[in-house]
């Protein structure tokens, strides 16, 4: 399945780590360094997946998360981040990857994230 990424993560080595790694496994991204421009660019483009991390200032991974369901409620979203746990408190996310992570968990968190979101 090639999908629609959008990447948004502050700091630019883990935003091109990211990226390869999706670009490796056929997805198409478009990438973001803060929240202001990832909203700007979800207004604008239907995307399969997103991808966060904690802080994307000026607002936090959470935060960008449910201002991004409001504006694509069925869009998934992956927070990459510390110490976040998937909880009841956190029911727009849905999937967390902890860091430091794996090149094979981050493609299995989002090949099984795109494949849930795939079936409804």
């Amino acid at each position: 399945m090639n999908a629609l990424v959008l990447v948004i993560q502050h700091d630019p080595l883990m935003r091109e780590v990211i990226s390869d790694i999706l670009h490796a496994v056929g997805h198409t991204v478009v990438e973001a360094d803060d929240a202001c421009q990832a909203l700007e660019l979800l207004e604008t483009h239907a995307f399969d997946l997103l991808v966060t991390c904690q802080q994307p200032e000026p607002m936090t991974g959470v935060v960008l998360a449910l201002e991004a369901k409001t504006l694509r409620p069925r869009m998934p979203i992956i927070l990459i981040g510390v110490n976040f746990i998937k909880d009841a408190s956190l029911p727009f996310i849905e999937a967390i990857i902890q860091t430091p992570f794996s090149v094979e968990e981050l493609q299995g968190v989002i090949e099984k994230t795109l494949k849930e979101a795939a079936c409804p």
